[in-house]
């Protein structure tokens, strides 16, 4: 019988192997970082430019209630002052909300809505208690729709086509 000797790499060999997987794993961690910071900047970005749209579309609203508001102001009626200064107030709300959407990066957004969150934590627990009851009656109505449909599709016989009409090929046994 032959005895199996065993095998082992010289002394030096051992830790170079070593030295390279750390080192490849160095540089997969790098790699990864350098990805979440590609990510970020992509997300905030997209942040900064729909804020900047949904700005300019507030702002055009607002110019657009101004004029509603002239309209109030030029007519007689008794009710269409304070109606004229209700329709400013909106139109001064807008302008500031528009003014901070075109102005402000997404990092500040954040921090706003971080302090904003510490200051009054029940209107975002009331925001989130709303986002989710919106979106469970979103999941119930969808669910719904497809129980109906696939209601529609199981109440035919077994082995019926999908397809309209009888099919040809079934011969009845017994």
């Amino acid at each position: 019988m032959k005895q199996i000797e065993e095998t082992r790499p010289p002394e030096g060999q051992e830790s170079s192997t070593v030295d390279r997987v750390q080192a490849a794993g160095e540089k997969a961690r790098a790699q990864v970082e350098e990805q979440k910071g590609k990510v970020g900047e992509t997300v905030r970005d997209q942040v900064d430019q729909r804020s900047k749209e949904v700005g300019e579309q507030a702002r055009s609203i607002a110019q657009a209630l101004r004029k509603t508001s002239a309209e109030l102001r030029s007519d007689d009626a008794a009710g269409s002052q304070r109606s004229s200064q209700a329709v400013d107030r909106a139109a001064d709300g807008l302008d500031r909300l528009a003014e901070y959407l075109t102005d402000v990066d997404a990092r500040r957004m954040l921090d706003d809505v971080e302090a904003f969150g510490r200051r009054r934590p029940w209107a975002i627990a009331l925001a989130g208690a709303t986002v989710g009851l919106i979106a469970s009656r979103v999941l119930k109505a969808s669910s719904q729709r497809r129980y109906e449909q696939s209601a529609s599709v199981s109440s035919r016989p077994v082995g019926a086509s999908l397809t309209a009409g009888p099919r040809s090929d079934y011969q009845p046994t017994g």
